[in-house]
């Protein structure tokens, strides 16, 4: 029997049919960090980090767990959880969980935010719930959905967040000053640019929501009083 080339190929094609697999990119695999890290510029399917870590336009398509302080900007993440003090500027996320000190400035998270320490927010949006095991909550210029703030007897890690220093209050027409409300734990405080679409829940003990001027909140205080700041 004679077989042209044409057909030998023909052959060959039938019987190892080529895999589709094989056409594609490798899959990312998980890595895992110890010690002081500086990444920039990757893109990892799972991360995990153990030391002090500092990351420049990383994309993370499943979880980022860094167990030490975070330092970030640039950063795309659909899970994150941090054991350790957050500091976060442009990026976006899924959901978090943060055991620390949080700052975050131009970000946006899409999941279901909590963070175990006090909070600063400045132009920055969450568009699912945010729970704060904290005494301290800062908004400035950022949006929320609402937000459960709950109140914590002793607590390290403080931002030393003090809003007394040149705010005002007015309660039922008499005008204090913050420094005289320090001891009133927890705080919510709320800048003028920032908008509150749902309610803000106190658990633990009665709390005071401080809104600025221009404020926008659009729910009701549960568990605490609302006060306007006069800026």
């Amino acid at each position: 029997m004679h077989f042209s080339y044409f057909s030998f190929i023909t052959l060959v094609a039938l019987v190892s049919p080529l895999n589709a697999t094989d056409l594609t990119p490798a899959r990312l695999t998980p890595k895992v960090f110890y010690g002081p890290t500086n990444l920039s510029h990757k893109t990892h399917s799972d991360l995990t980090i153990h030391g002090p870590s500092d990351l420049d336009t990383l994309n993370v398509n499943g979880k980022l767990e860094v167990t030490g302080p975070l330092t970030a900007k640039g950063l795309k993440a659909s899970h994150l959880k941090v054991t350790g003090p957050l500091s976060l500027k442009a990026s976006d996320i899924g959901d978090a969980t943060v055991h620390g000190p949080v700052e975050l400035k131009t970000i946006t998270a899409k999941g279901a935010f909590t963070v175990y320490g006090p909070l600063v927010s400045e132009g920055s949006r969450f568009l699912n719930s945010l729970i704060a095991y904290t005494n301290k909550v800062e908004l400035i210029n950022s949006h929320i959905r609402g937000i459960t703030i709950v109140f914590q007897n002793k607590q390290s890690g403080s931002f030393g967040f003090d809003v007394g220093d040149s705010i005002s209050v007015t309660i039922q027409g008499t005008i204090y000053d913050l420094k005289n409300l320090k001891k009133t734990e927890p705080i919510l405080y709320v800048d003028s640019k920032s908008t509150i679409a749902g309610n803000v829940v106190f658990q633990g003990r009665q709390g005071l929501l401080v809104l600025g001027r221009g404020a926008t909140f659009n729910g009701k205080v549960i568990n605490g009083a609302v006060v306007w700041a006069n800026q």
